[in-house]
């Protein structure tokens, strides 16, 4: 079939992002909880801020001041469309 370039490029991130996010929460846990067990609202509050993080990153790195640096705004845009809610409602240069 065809690649989904986007939608690969996507995963990377989120399974990165993931397996870094795990690793920090039981650095978390063991370290400074004394082995407290996280609650189910602490982790998603911590995943949408991990996520949150990335996409202003990749949002800022298209920043013109960057210049031969910056991330294409459209691929930028095509990666993270997928998973936003109310595209929609999203400004025409939003990334």
């Amino acid at each position: 079939g065809v690649r989904m370039v986007d939608r690969e490029r996507l995963w990377t991130i989120l399974a990165t992002e993931a397996v870094y996010l795990i690793w920090k929460l039981r650095c978390e846990r063991v370290i400074q909880n004394e082995g407290r067990e996280f609650t189910n609202a602490e982790i998603e509050n911590k995943w949408f801020a991990t996520i949150n993080r990335r996409l202003a990153l990749d949002r800022w790195a298209t920043a013109p001041f960057l210049e031969k640096k910056a991330k294409d705004p459209e691929e930028v845009e095509a990666t993270w469309s997928v998973i936003l809610e109310n595209t929609n409602c999203l400004p025409p240069n939003w990334v």
